[in-house]
């Protein structure tokens, strides 16, 4: 019932008939092979997990960054070659009228 207990504490459900020693297939867990048989790989894993996502977040902002990077220059390319950043406009200023 120990092993129960604390899998209830961790918030795992099992059905306590499970743990009782009915038949011979069937045994209880001892404490060592249920904090290093279970829980342990449980916690490794949503660490896991955890870091996997942070990845993926990072990634995927790096992604935005990147393409946010070359629009902006494609952009600023666009810009540099407008009769008012070329000095195209004060010369259209100077044209006789017509």
């Amino acid at each position: 019932m120990h092993a129960y207990r604390l899998l209830s504490h961790c918030g795992l459900e099992l059905d306590p008939r499970f743990l009782l020693p009915l038949p011979s297939q069937v045994r209880l867990l001892s404490l060592e092979q249920l904090v290093y048989g279970i829980i342990v790989p449980l916690f490794l894993e949503s660490i896991l997990l955890k870091q996997v996502f942070q990845l993926w977040v990072l990634s995927l902002v790096g992604i935005i960054i990147v393409l946010l990077d070359a629009y902006f220059f494609v952009l600023l390319k666009f810009l540099q070659q407008a009769p008012f950043f070329t000095g195209q406009l004060q010369q259209l200023n100077h044209l006789p009228a017509l």
